[in-house]
């Protein structure tokens, strides 16, 4: 499966043993290996194989018959360098856009990134759109909702009070209200549980 850009949060309740094994990128890095428009898969999944065409069905193949978690990843890394070997150059407004969001936390408005840019704010936002999947003012968020609970996990901040200030937000409930909408549950319950899955998204 590839999945676009996440915009709401994901329940997986599987119903017996089950593997996975999965591919993150960086924001930017998906669309110059599928050439497509990302806005198209934002919040989708779709087979691999219904964009990649019989390489990646190969894949599946060879990843369902491989001996071990090691020769798995033998078998995705060989496919992502077949595509990467093809692969679009990297949009460079995308690249500085994403890395200013990425680094302010998501703090930086998007009419002052464009200046920065030097574009204005209706074409940095089509940029992202067809670079990432979202626009500058939604990755920005997300960006936010990320850093806060990271933060009093690395012990930059005590409580979520100050991860949320220290974030941006007006109050702690405007922190949570945010968290819910988007990731389905509390930040408290978030962090406290330690979801493997969760961490290895933020």
């Amino acid at each position: 499966m590839i999945g676009g850009q996440i915009t709401q949060s994901i329940a997986i309740r599987p119903t017996g043993p089950i593997g996975m094994l999965g591919v993150r990128s960086h924001p930017f890095g998906t669309q110059p290996l599928l050439k497509l428009p990302m806005d198209s898969l934002a919040g989708e999944t779709v087979n691999a194989a219904d964009l990649l065409g019989s390489a990646a069905a190969d894949t599946v193949e060879r990843l369902m018959t491989a001996g071990g978690v090691e020769a798995r990843f033998d078998v995705v890394e060989s496919f992502l360098l077949q595509l990467l070997h093809r692969a679009n150059a990297v949009d460079p407004l995308a690249r500085a856009s994403i890395d200013a969001l990425t680094t302010s936390h998501g703090a930086v408005a998007v009419h002052r990134l464009a200046a920065d840019l030097q574009v204005s704010p209706r074409h940095l936002n089509r940029v992202l759109r067809r670079q990432v999947g979202l626009g500058a003012k939604s990755f920005a968020r997300i960006m936010r909702l990320q850093f806060a609970p990271k933060a009093v996990r690395n012990g930059e901040a005590t409580t979520l009070t100050d991860a949320a200030c220290a974030a941006g937000y007006f109050d702690q409930a405007h922190f949570i209200r945010g968290f819910r909408a988007f990731c389905g549950t509390s930040p408290g319950r978030l962090i406290g549980e330690r979801h493997v899955l969760a961490d290895a998204f933020a």
